[in-house]
């Protein structure tokens, strides 16, 4: 018996924006983990590591406004392109591909001249973009995507390191130049969602360096 095809629903996401960079800033992709012994006092701890990091860096968030810019790249775009259309016939492909860019002007000229449709004014977009996007979480751990000088990075990474060699916290980090965004959208003047991530890597990379310090740490047989 063949297994029925599973078409997954993928409306809504959207992946418009050019990679994100903040002149004299470079973005750090950092998971950062409270060690077992100290598993009990985590929270405390996180919310110690977040103070922080919040004193540490004057304006941490990767997204601003001024940062946000539509590509005009085909493969920067492809991304989305070949999500949505996956199933689509060839020519549904290349109808997607001219809505694609059809809505990226129309978007520019909405925002820019800050239209209002019904109740929503198209110059808000981009504010609650920022505002919106998952740049610091926690879950088994603290995840986050920041943007800092490198005075800010040396600053940050001395109190980590501090941390990590008192047995503390374990964390992996990336560097990278820009931040990406990806959108997850079901109402434009409604509910959005934007997950940001380093560029090049960025978590994936992150996780790569936290887990061969985990693997560093266990005792050889």
């Amino acid at each position: 018996e063949s297994n029925p095809l599973v078409e997954a629903d993928f409306s809504g996401l959207e992946c418009r924006w050019n990679k994100v960079k903040q002149a004299n800033k470079s973005v750090l992709s950092l998971l950062i983990k409270v060690n077992a012994t100290h598993d009990k006092h985590g929270m405390s701890f996180y919310r110690t590591i977040i103070d922080k990091i919040n004193e540490l860096i004057q304006s941490e968030h990767p997204i601003t406004e001024a940062s946000l810019h539509f590509s005009w790249n085909p493969k920067w775009l492809s991304n989305e392109f070949r999500t949505r259309s996956f199933f689509r016939s060839f020519w549904g492909k290349i109808g997607y591909l001219f809505d694609l860019y059809y809505r990226i002007v129309v978007g520019i000229i909405l925002m820019r001249f800050n239209f209002k449709i019904g109740e929503f004014s198209w110059g808000k977009y981009r504010p609650n973009l920022v505002a919106s996007s998952d740049y610091k979480k926690f879950d088994d751990m603290l995840r986050a995507v920041i943007s800092c000088t490198n005075q800010e990075k040396k600053a940050l990474l001395a109190y980590l390191d501090a941390l990590e060699q008192e047995q503390i916290i374990t964390y992996g980090m990336h560097e990278s130049e820009a931040a990406l965004v990806t959108c997850v959208i079901k109402e434009y003047s409604g509910v959005h969602f934007h997950f940001v991530d380093g560029d090049k890597g960025g978590y994936a990379m992150a996780a790569t360096h936290l887990n061969s310090k985990e693997l560093s740490s266990q005792p050889r047989l």
